[in-house]
This record gives C-alpha cells, structure tokens and sequence, in this order.
C-alpha cells in the first residue's frame, strides 16, 4: 500500500445488529474474553457493549418497538426485511 494514500482511522466502536443478542453472550464473554460495560434504550432499539482487552467495544443493538424504528428503516432502505442475523 503506497503510505502517501492511507490514512489512519480509529473508531470509538463498531456496532452490529441481532435479533438475540443473549444468543451472543457465549461468545462474546466466553470464547473472547468480552466485560459488559454498558447498556440501555435507543430509539426504536436496544443496545448492549462489551469491551475487549481494554480496548475495542462492540455494540450490540436489538430491534425494539414499532416496526417503522431506527433497524427496520434501515432494513427497507437497504432492500432487506431485516439487517440481523
């Protein structure tokens, strides 16, 4: 990669989207060593966060409330009835 062009880029988290996020707990704190740091309502979601290491943060948010809410949008414009697995 030619380093004139790259430019570095940090995120505060990245976020995905479930339909069970209790589904993931295994995962998140067993097999990767995941800490829940927070959690509470969105609009028209719920959402989750765990930290790994002391560093990176996954958001996990959950489709909460009526179906015309911040995911289900989401979802129609991109051409799908649903963005989570």
């Amino acid at each position: 990669m030619d380093n004139s062009t790259r430019h570095d880029t940090l995120f505060d988290h990245i976020a995905i989207a479930v339909r069970d996020p209790a589904q993931l707990t295994p995962l998140l704190v067993g097999d990767l060593a995941g800490e829940p740091v927070a959690a509470g309502p969105g609009g028209g979601f719920l959402w989750y966060q765990w930290q790994f290491g002391g560093a990176g943060i996954l958001e996990v948010l959950e489709p909460d409330g009526p179906t015309d809410g911040f995911l289900y949008q989401i979802g129609r414009a991109s051409g799908r009835e649903r963005v989570w697995t």
